[in-house]
């Protein structure tokens, strides 16, 4: 296996390419005024003299996508998009590979897409006031806590906490599925129309990520998939057959490259995204394609086409196609693209939306990178989504926001709990350090006695919360700590001025801030 390891090209404070030392790799980035990624160029030994690969990309006057143009010696391809008055995608054409077309989008008076048509085929979605997809516009009775029973002949069975455990479709095909204590799909069995079946486990690390799959077929073959981890993205792939890396636009959910480690050495590959991040095309350096497809409404892509053994599972933003079952595995939960939404009710509950089980209400501008809230805009950046920023602890969801700040005397507990390619980038990485494990120490003893830490029920209910000591929104984020990071480092504050916690957090974080080691300023409060 090669190491590999990638420099950012850095220029005024603004990333302006990247070079991978153990690959004939190097990635021009060309900004615009407002920093704007306007070309990448994707350079080789073996393209450097003739024409290197060309990603060109224009913007409308209010920054969304206009055009995306893919230029190289092996092909030319262009994606254009138009947009309504309310800014949603109204028109998307295609051109080149992987075919030419123009698509059309509608949308409901609550800005829902309820139609699409591609080409000479449209299609209609009848769904209620609370999203959920419906058989046809007549059929308008009251789904009971959002659980969808039928759509489009399949019919759906529940367990007591609200998750999906049957899908049977009406050609005889069923998937059965099991859940652990935390809601987490564990085992499933997929019962194909021509009698076939698979059986499937999952493993999950102590911060919820899936960390392997195996997979049992008919014919007592199994096979064993492990997942590599940066923060809350998926960066590594590796079974018997094939081990793969997967490169994101820095700090993105957003695939840039892809490598894979073969017998001749690594093979580099670059992902071609569409507006809202979905991959459309898999292409070598020269520009031959490897991997194609076409966009779908509620599935991001259909009509694949690949080279042979290449199969590219990203689909929407986060989200990662699992072949036994047809669902797509989207960090806390898993997404059906039949439905067009999530089998399981949402664990951060009504802060992700009023309906447990929606993905988002409009499939071309949203996306929900870590299945639990619908973010708008193609690109949300990942270091806000797991704690860097000063974001909404609403849009933001690493392990101490989404659970009991209890869970944390665990975490502290294991030496290297990330798993990821490199630990610096996970959301957790900060309380490997002993000022902050002390900081959050005292922090969880003041909020155990006075009652701010409790549990999440199975039911998907929220945070029991103490008046007075309640942290708000439970914003507590200590951040990681890449080596460039410059970023405020904040923390909820009860608004009680006679609150124990509020005492810890202010004397606390003062004497945590004095020998952390890391290069903040004391801990700024919010209220």
């Amino acid at each position: 296996m090669t190491h590999i390891k990638l420099r950012r090209i850095v220029s005024n404070g603004h990333l302006h390419g990247l070079r991978a030392t153990g690959l004939d790799l190097e990635i021009a980035l060309e900004p615009d005024a407002l920093h704007r990624e306007t070309q990448r160029r994707l350079s080789t030994s073996a393209n450097a003299h003739n024409q290197p690969l060309v990603l060109e990309r224009g913007y409308t006057n209010l920054g969304q996508l206009d055009h995306l143009t893919l230029r190289s010696p092996d092909t030319t391809s262009q994606q254009s998009y138009q947009y309504d008055a309310l800014g949603r995608m109204s028109f998307r054409s295609l051109e080149g590979d992987p075919a030419s077309k123009v698509i059309a989008y509608s949308y409901d008076a609550a800005g829902r897409l309820i139609g699409s048509q591609h080409g000479d085929h449209a299609h209609r979605y009848s769904v209620d006031a609370a999203g959920n997809r419906l058989e046809s516009q007549d059929n308008q009775q009251a789904l009971p806590d959002n659980r969808l029973t039928q759509l489009n002949g399949a019919r759906y069975r529940y367990d007591g906490a609200g998750n999906l455990i049957e899908r049977q479709q009406p050609n005889g095909e069923r998937l059965t599925l099991g859940y652990d204590g935390a809601n987490r799909l564990v085992h499933l069995t997929h019962d194909s129309e021509l009698g076939y079946t698979r059986e499937a486990t999952y493993r999950y690390d102590g911060l919820g990520r899936r960390i392997s799959k195996t997979v049992r077929h008919t014919n007592g073959t199994t096979a064993t998939t492990h997942y590599g981890w940066d923060g809350d993205r998926i960066v590594r792939e590796e079974t018997e057959k094939q081990r793969t890396t997967v490169v994101y636009e820095p700090g993105s959910f957003v695939p840039m490259l892809r490598i894979d480690d073969t017998q001749q050495g690594p093979l580099v590959s670059a992902y071609i995204t569409d507006a809202l991040g979905s991959p459309m095309q898999l292409v070598t350096p020269s520009g031959q394609p490897r991997w194609l497809a076409e966009p779908d409404d509620w599935a991001a892509v259909k009509n694949q086409r690949a080279v042979r053994n290449v199969t590219q599972p990203i689909r929407f933003q986060g989200q990662w196609h699992d072949e036994e079952s047809g669902l797509y595995y989207n960090r806390h939960r898993y997404y059906d693209p039949q439905q067009g939404r999530y089998i399981s009710q949402d664990p951060i509950g009504l802060n992700g939306g009023t309906n447990l089980y929606g993905y988002v209400t409009n499939p071309t501008g949203m996306v929900d990178p870590l299945g639990l809230s619908g973010l708008a805009g193609s690109r949300p950046d990942s270091r806000a989504l797991m704690g860097m920023g000063g974001s909404r602890a609403s849009s933001m969801n690493n392990g101490i926001i989404e659970t009991c700040i209890s869970d944390v005397e665990d975490w502290m507990k294991v030496p290297d709990y990330s798993g990821a390619v490199n630990a610096r980038n996970s959301v957790m990485a900060v309380l490997s350090k002993k000022p902050g494990v002390g900081f959050f120490a005292q922090f969880l003893e003041a909020a155990t006695i006075h009652g701010v830490c409790a549990h999440q029920n199975n039911d998907g209910s929220r945070l029991n919360r103490d008046t007075g000591e309640l942290i708000p929104n439970f914003e507590i984020w200590p951040g990681p700590v890449p080596e460039d990071a410059h970023f405020d480092h904040q923390i909820g504050v009860p608004g009680n001025p006679r609150s124990a916690v509020r005492k810890v957090l202010k004397d606390g974080g003062a004497e945590a801030s004095k020998d952390n080691g890391l290069d903040v300023n004391p801990y700024k409060y919010t209220r």
